[in-house]
């Protein structure tokens, strides 16, 4: 007598409240796989970010933060590279915008 192979799960004709259930189980693994990738894609950027927080972007040396003027800069000890935060760089040109004017004008009359 030959034995009757299970049925295949995933063949199988659902009811109204297993396709239901099945469709709750679908979704919820759905978010968690999202939540998880969300997780894992935050933590690797964290993790790039701490082993390139503070090293120079010419030699990877450690960056010193040292102030210049009113503005904290970053210098490298190594290459004696200075490195500059978004929005440093307008301020010491505003302090310093007649000596700046006055580079540009002698720019000027000498690209004449």
């Amino acid at each position: 007598m030959a034995e009757k192979m299970p049925q295949d799960p995933r063949k199988k004709k659902l009811t109204r409240e297993e396709e239901y259930f099945a469709e709750q189980e679908l979704t919820k693994r759905a978010s968690l796989r999202e939540k998880l990738n969300q997780e894992r894609e935050e933590s690797r950027q964290r993790q790039e970010k701490e082993a390139h927080w503070m090293k120079c972007p010419k030699c990877g040396g450690e960056l010193q933060e040292k102030q210049f003027e009113h503005v904290m800069i970053d210098q490298c000890p190594s290459c004696q590279g200075i490195w500059l935060d978004a929005g440093e760089m307008e301020l010491l040109l505003h302090a310093h915008q007649s000596v700046v004017s006055s580079i540009g004008e002698s720019l000027r009359k000498i690209l004449k």
